[in-house]
């Protein structure tokens, strides 16, 4: 009677964990992890949840490089060859700068996308202090890729033809001044995207990201390529199967 019992809590037990992480779902592609900020700062607004704190970040870069993985920028995903991932963070956080030590340390790059009116005031809505332009053009010059995340992370499906336009040509432009190098990727505030935005974003840019739990394959429209958030609840589980299935739970 004691085996039927722990037969049926173990099957039980192996039931809830399978529904919830997504061991299920087919390897391959390319990871494209989103990461935001690196900090314990509690601001009381959404962010906090995908705030990291920057020893996780070491604790991922480490996994990385121990499993073998090279790193590809967004621009350049089509020269990934063999296990790659594609580090990117978005808004442009000051915290972000500790991402480069531990990048460099192992040799790896990322993509940075940056709202620019956050970095001219110098802090985020949420009041986060935002990586400076000498921040933003020391990482370029090291290696890094910019790209534009618009002018002021406005949901694009809310705004007209006219403001879409601006938040992409007026962005890209500031940055481009600003790095002295052209500026080919774009991520759409919040993922948050429609036709009208897809059709615009194509003349401006080379590629653009939004938000999905999945890993990008070459069938993938370069202007909607999939990112699986990391999140600050994300534990290492869920971290290699971002890697492997691009999606951690259901």
């Amino acid at each position: 009677m004691k085996w039927k019992i722990e037969a049926t809590l173990g099957l039980l037990f192996l039931t809830i964990f399978s529904s919830r992480y997504n061991f299920w779902r087919k390897k391959g592609g390319i990871p494209i992890l989103l990461y935001h900020c690196l900090s314990r700062q509690k601001t009381g607004t959404g962010i906090d949840r995908f705030c990291i704190d920057k020893r996780n970040f070491y604790h991922h870069v480490d996994y990385l490089k121990r499993m073998g993985y090279k790193t590809v920028n967004v621009e350049s995903l089509e020269e990934c060859e063999g296990k790659c991932v594609c580090i990117t963070f978005d808004d442009g956080y000051k915290d972000n700068m500790y991402a480069y030590p531990v990048l460099k340390k192992y040799g790896y790059t990322a993509t940075f996308f940056v709202v620019t009116d956050w970095i001219e005031k110098g802090r985020s809505p949420c009041g986060l202090e935002m990586m400076s332009w000498e921040d933003i053009e020391f990482l370029k010059k090291n290696g890094f890729e910019i790209g534009s995340h618009s002018l002021s992370h406005r949901k694009f499906p809310l705004l007209s033809a006219e403001d879409k336009k601006k938040e992409l040509f007026k962005s890209k432009e500031i940055i481009e001044e600003r790095i002295n190098s052209p500026v080919h990727s774009f991520s759409y505030p919040y993922g948050a995207w429609d036709d009208e935005s897809k059709r615009m974003v194509r003349k401006y840019y080379k590629k653009a990201l939004i938000v999905k739990q999945k890993t990008y394959t070459e069938n993938d429209d370069v202007f909607l390529i999939p990112r699986a958030v990391v999140r600050k609840d994300t534990d290492m589980l869920d971290f290699y199967l971002l890697l492997t299935r691009g999606r951690s739970r259901i």
